[in-house]
């Protein structure tokens, strides 16, 4: 089933809940969208919907080393050089 792909996939690009950032940036778009969608709910954000999923993906991987990208008010990625992070405020 699909949805034990992208988890499959997630487990190997990342550790200790962090993706690996170049791993990530290595996936097609759309399948960089589902696993960065697994990799929200796993983290227990819900509410998100495809334009913010879609604005989280690029963010991940173009963004500056150091760079954070607001998901709302209370939660952010942070993007450095090997990982891509979710944390809340």
């Amino acid at each position: 089933d699909l949805d034990r792909e992208i988890d499959s996939l997630l487990k190997a690009i990342s550790t200790q809940n962090k993706i690996i950032r170049l791993e990530f940036i290595k996936l097609p778009h759309n399948l960089a969208l589902e696993v960065m969608a697994h990799y929200l709910r796993q983290n227990g954000y819900i509410s998100f919907n495809s334009k913010l999923l879609n604005h989280v993906v690029v963010a991940a991987k173009a963004y500056a080393n150091g760079k954070k990208f607001s998901v709302n008010a209370k939660n952010y990625i942070l993007i450095d050089k090997n990982h891509i992070t979710f944390k809340t405020i």
